[in-house]
């Protein structure tokens, strides 16, 4: 907390200063002011929670500073402190809210003991309205806050202290224990719907194919959308009282409804048996490493023991070409050109087929190239999707079937590779990418460290390649998109001052209202009126 000491009176201000240990009471700063004016300064400059003030002084009195403090709404405890002891004097501070009124001439001990119960009765006042605020936007905002819960659930922001304290709240409540069986839809960002449409449109869209085809019997289940820089990942929770019975079956028949509405497929993701919610963020990323490491069983409904077994196919096969497979990945991320790729692809086909002469080896063959093509991309920390093997898709269907049918397939698929990520280590920007993503996610708890995690780079290098490009901090363009969006509601809602400093991500009324006095000038309802 901060106080401010108004008294035109240096020895006095100094005195209380110097003799009361403030640390025991929660306050960490503390202002002095001389006369009312430099006391207007700091009250606007800062975030005073407690101020103690003489009455009798040089131009405005104290309880003149306090109705300005009443009139521009500042949320400020008062504690008088004069030599005058005259009943009038205080009734008028009692009328205009001063929290107490107390004679110079008193012990400083009488004078840390109020302050002590007004830093008391502070606290409980925001604990009031810190809970009202939250209990009027769950009521009026249950959707926003059940879908924040259960994102931070599964990136593994939630703690499971907070996890048990904030689901207890929600319309449908969880505890770390609550088990949910888990369903995944990963949709390319560069594939319809969400190439041909505004992101929050198409997550919409799709969320609302799942609720009605999808999962057309369920009532309670919960369709969490998480984004990164390649895909969109739907992750569906179906709790213990939701229809789980068949799950591929409902599967392939969103593939079908995607198939004939967006003309593109996601691949799925059964997740068989349940898993706590403690757990959620954990099956969240290892479903996610394995969607990245299938390259080759995409657009299809998958379940979650198959997906292993295929991974642990493709590295076995890795493994016993190992040299063969370093030899392209190196020439792929060394910018080579086509041909001398395209030559080592097809030497490595004629070991091959020197030591095995059969189909089963082109279809082993034809399954490293993809291997060593998802690979590539995940060097560069990008993520292929089916868009990158659609140039020679006809000739891949039968590159198998003979040498030359799949040299043609090889060669079509290596220059097309080559290109594309020549043009996307040259398009590369990090800092643009960390700007995406905090106008995505300025409504969550975000910091440095957060973003650059979800960037996979350090808090101090992503810090750094922002400010180089931006000419701005992170943490100040969080600040000023928030503030942004906050005067685009308090332009065209009636929401009060508490929803929108949740909306737009502010912790509290009074952190938010802070900010926007000192951004603006002007506390938010000023703002309103004026606009």
């Amino acid at each position: 907390m901060k106080i401010c000491i108004v008294d035109d009176d240096r020895t006095t201000v100094e005195r209380i200063r110097c003799s009361i240990p403030w640390d025991k009471y929660g306050i960490n700063e503390t202002f002095a002011a001389y006369d009312a004016q430099n006391a207007k300064q700091l009250l606007y400059g800062h975030q005073i929670d407690l101020m103690l003030c003489d009455i009798q002084m040089p131009g405005l009195s104290g309880l003149e500073l306090m109705e300005w403090i009443r009139a521009e709404q500042l949320d400020v405890q008062v504690i008088f402190l004069t030599n005058y002891a005259e009943f009038a004097y205080a009734q008028k501070a009692m009328r205009l809210g001063s929290f107490d009124y107390i004679c110079k001439g008193t012990d400083l001990a009488e004078v840390e003991k109020a302050i002590a119960r007004c830093v008391q009765e502070i606290s409980k006042i925001r604990d009031r309205q810190r809970l009202q605020n939250m209990g009027e936007y769950y009521v009026t905002n249950a959707d926003i806050v059940e879908a924040r819960f259960y994102r931070e659930l599964l990136t593994g922001i939630k703690k499971e202290d907070a996890l048990n304290k904030e689901g207890a709240e929600l319309p449908h409540p969880v505890t770390a224990g609550t088990c949910f069986q888990v369903v995944s839809a990963v949709f390319s960002l560069y594939a319809p719907p969400f190439a041909d449409m505004d992101y929050e449109q198409a997550e919409q869209t799709v969320c609302e194919m799942i609720g009605s085809h999808f999962f057309s019997r369920t009532e309670n289940a919960k369709v969490v959308a998480l984004r990164d820089s390649q895909r969109v990942r739907f992750f569906i929770l179906l709790s213990e009282e939701d229809d789980r019975s068949g799950l591929m079956n409902k599967g392939a028949f969103l593939l079908q409804n995607c198939s004939e509405e967006f003309h593109t497929l996601p691949t799925v993701y059964i997740c068989p048996g349940e898993y706590r919610a403690a757990d959620l963020s954990r099956i969240q990323k290892d479903l996610a490493g394995y969607d990245r490491s299938n390259v080759t069983r995409r657009d299809t409904v998958l379940r979650y023991t198959a997906l292993q077994e295929t991974e642990e196919t493709l590295v076995n096969t890795g493994n016993q070409d190992t040299e063969f497979v370093r030899r392209i990945r190196e020439l792929l991320l060394q910018g080579a050109k086509p041909q001398e790729i395209q030559k080592a692809v097809r030497l490595g086909l004629q070991e091959m087929m020197r030591i095995h002469p059969d189909r089963n080896t082109l279809e082993r063959f034809r399954q490293i190239i993809r291997q060593i093509i998802h690979s590539s991309f995940a060097e560069l920390d990008m993520f292929p999707d089916s868009t990158v093997f659609q140039t020679g898709q006809a000739m891949e269907m039968r590159a198998a079937d003979s040498v030359p049918d799949m040299i043609q397939w090889t060669d079509i698929v290596i220059a097309e590779l080559a290109q594309r990520i020549s043009c996307v280590r040259q398009e590369q920007d990090p800092a643009e990418a960390i700007r995406r993503y905090i106008e995505a996610h300025y409504q969550e708890k975000i910091d440095r460290e957060s973003i650059a995690g979800a960037m996979h780079i350090s808090a101090g290098y992503a810090a750094r390649l922002y400010k180089e490009k931006y000419g701005i901090s992170m943490n100040d363009y969080i600040l000023q998109i928030r503030l942004d969006k906050a005067k685009a509601l308090l332009r065209s809602t009636t929401d009060t001052i508490g929803e929108i400093a949740v909306k737009c991500g502010f912790d509290s009324a009074a952190y938010f209202t802070a900010c926007f006095r000192k951004s603006s000038g002007m506390t938010p309802r000023q703002f309103r009126e004026k606009s």
